[in-house]
């Protein structure tokens, strides 16, 4: 499960986060977006390392994936992920050519 470390932990809410929008979305929200872009996109594990229930995870991961700003997120992270990897992908191709 997820601990917030927020005043508004008991509803789902957090106002930790510095990109626009990622205050928005609650720490459940949020911990899918990141489980699901580390996992390779399994919405199903990636509810479950979110905290929500294993018998409800593939519906919760359907719904989540459907909301824009969860999308929105997910979006982001990827993006991110791909921009810090790039010159990493560089060096080693360099390496293997």
């Amino acid at each position: 499960m997820i601990s917030a470390a927020t005043s508004d932990a008991e509803n789902g809410q957090s106002d930790e986060g510095s990109e626009p929008g990622a205050s928005s979305l609650s720490v459940y929200e949020r911990a899918f977006c990141e489980a699901f872009v580390v996992n390779g996109g399994n919405a199903t594990a990636a509810a479950i390392a979110a905290g929500y229930a294993e018998n409800s995870a593939h519906v919760q991961g359907s719904r989540l994936l459907s909301r824009t700003r969860v999308a929105q997120r997910i979006g982001r992270l990827v993006r991110n992920f791909a921009q810090a990897s790039l010159p990493q992908v560089i060096r080693i191709a360099a390496e293997i050519a």
